[in-house]
């Protein structure tokens, strides 16, 4: 089981890149908008904290807006942070962007950080069996950071190199670029590095030589860092169980993979079960315990189809498992196994196989005929389930249905309260301008006068020294006026005029086909946020929820009067 080590494999490439310093840092050709270099900034503190969960979500959240803006790179640059240990699902999320990320970072010359997502494209690409365009992107990755010397980055790609050629059976080339991988590990002095060389070199040896195999991974253990033991920790054991297994030792081996498979459990880490089961499924056939055997290779299948596995980690397993189904006599299962093998692998089908499935198929027409009326039986119990669990299903749509109609309308009754509020203060706010009181309240008087008859509001710009000067005050004067009898700023004083200003347009009709934008301008707002900001403020509501509430209206005033 080789391929196990190979879903760590981009885990590998983006760690041992993430412990180096790249040398153009500071070599940013342009730079993104203010928002997405805010989020850019804090994606590198989560990648600081190592909040990968946080790191990938935010990735997310950058690429979509900064595709909505064209901003290759931004798109770019929040693939470099990601590092540690990356799902498959979150993998084909970024093997979307890595060819076009890679292509700006060529083009700009910043070939560090072209090395580095090479690296980690050609770690997915192998992840997935692409092994010959997954090498292309490795060694163009190794040939620039042999250029630029850098010893860290290109351990991590070396590994890779050996990984891949381990994967399309190429024994001698992957010792090859191992034994290159712990040199430089040792040269590094960096234990985890040399837990990993060690590691593969231990899986590479476990067919030809057990014994040194066991010396490998033993060697692996002792390396490991301890803010690393519960992650390698388990690949470890994983390869050390299959030597055992070659050995002979299966008691050992189950208890480990045993093990494993517990823990895996208990970490929700679904690949590791696959695995273990896998594992376990080996040393049973071994054992001639069927039962054990099937048990645990259908637990291993079944899972990695549920989480969309790799197809060349499920191909793994069909060889054996038609050999184990042959052995004992399964030819139903056995040639249910080679028939899908054949139709996914047809390429590498060869005579003999082709051989062995006519064979298969003759024996199979004979159970075929017995299990006919049982399949039968159990398709309408099946049928039967599934119609009382779409009867489940529409039911609680219906369910979330009502509950979000009654959400609704509780939140439209909470709205329309809060407008009425909204429209009481405002005509007692009109009534109190034109009321007489102290030196204070004259001045007030006056202010809304002119701002009533000037409507200066409507200027974005407007500044409390102009209107000061217009009515022939000062700045302090009317700040003070406004905080006596108002509790508020000129700035809270002018934004109370706009938000009438744009009640006033929303319930002219000429003005229907504008956008909120645009009304808001018209009124004095200098920006979007600014003009949200103060409507839910002053009123209460949204100014969408309110212009449509005002909409509505005059619509049903109109049809009242057309009625009439």
């Amino acid at each position: 089981m080789k391929n196990f080590l190979y879903l760590c494999c981009f885990w590998t490439a983006s760690l041992l890149f993430s412990c180096s310093k790249s040398p153009n840092t500071d070599q940013n050709t342009g730079k993104s908008s203010p928002e997405l270099e805010k989020l850019l900034s804090e994606q590198q503190k989560y990648a600081n904290n190592k909040q990968m969960d946080s790191v990938l979500i935010l990735g997310l959240k950058i690429r979509e807006q900064a595709d909505q803006e064209g901003d290759s790179l931004a798109i770019a640059r929040s693939l470099l942070p990601i590092k540690g240990e990356v799902d498959a699902a979150n993998q084909r999320k970024l093997e979307l962007y890595l060819p076009g990320a890679i292509q700006y970072f060529r083009s700009h010359g910043r070939l560090y950080d072209q090395a580095k997502l090479q690296a980690s494209y050609g770690a997915i690409l192998a992840t997935k069996g692409s092994y010959e365009l997954a090498l292309k992107e490795l060694l163009s990755s190794y040939d620039i950071l042999v250029k630029l010397d850098s010893l860290g980055p290109r351990f991590s790609v070396v590994l890779n190199i050996g990984n891949t050629f381990s994967g399309i059976g190429s024994h001698d080339k992957a010792l090859l670029y191992y034994q290159k991988s712990k040199d430089l590990a040792i040269q590094l002095n960096d234990s985890l590095k040399m837990s990993s060389a060690f590691l593969d070199l231990g899986i590479e040896y476990k067919a030809s030589l057990p014994d040194s195999a066991i010396w490998y991974i033993t060697k692996s253990a002792e390396f490991i860092p301890l803010s690393y033991r519960s992650f390698l920790a388990l690949k470890v054991d994983y390869s050390m169980a299959q030597a055992l297994s070659v050995q002979g030792k299966n008691g050992e081996a189950i208890a480990i993979f045993n093990r494993i498979l517990a823990e895996s459990a208990k970490r929700d880490e679904t690949e590791g079960m696959a695995m273990a089961h896998r594992g376990l499924s080996t040393v049973y056939a071994a054992m001639k315990n069927y039962p054990q055997a099937k048990f645990h290779l259908e637990q291993s299948n079944k899972i990695f189809t549920e989480i969309g596995g790799q197809d060349f980690l499920i191909l793994e397993g069909f060889p054996e498992a038609i050999k184990l189904f042959e052995t004992f006599g399964d030819y139903k299962n056995a040639f249910t196994y080679m028939r899908d093998y054949k139709v996914k692998n047809d390429s590498l089908v060869s005579l003999r196989k082709q051989t062995t499935i006519h064979d298969l198929e003759i024996k199979y027409q004979t159970e075929k005929k017995e299990l006919e009326n049982k399949s039968l039986k159990e398709q309408v119990f099946l049928e039967r389930i599934a119609l009382a669990v779409l009867a489940a299903f529409l039911g609680a749509l219906l369910y979330f249905y009502l509950a979000r109609v009654r959400l609704m309308n509780e939140r439209n009754k909470a709205y329309f309260s809060l407008m009425e509020r909204y429209e009481e203060s405002s005509a007692q706010f009109k009534r109190s301008r034109k009321l007489e009181a102290d030196a204070e309240g004259q001045l007030l008087q006056k202010l809304y006068t002119y701002l009533e008859t000037e409507k200066s509001y409507v200027n974005p710009k407007l500044k409390v020294d102009e209107v000061a000067l217009a009515i022939q005050s000062t700045q302090k004067e009317i700040a003070a006026a406004l905080k006596k009898n108002k509790n508020q700023n000129f700035t809270a004083c002018i934004n109370q005029f706009r938000i009438e200003e744009v009640i006033r347009l929303f319930n002219d009709l000429k003005y229907d086909h504008y956008k909120l934008e645009v009304i808001a301008s018209m009124a004095g707002f200098g920006s979007k946020q600014s003009f949200y900001t103060a409507f839910e403020s002053i009123v209460g509501v949204k100014p969408a929820f309110y212009r449509q509430k005002v909409a509505d209206d005059l619509k049903a005033k109109n049809n009242v009067i057309i009625a009439n």
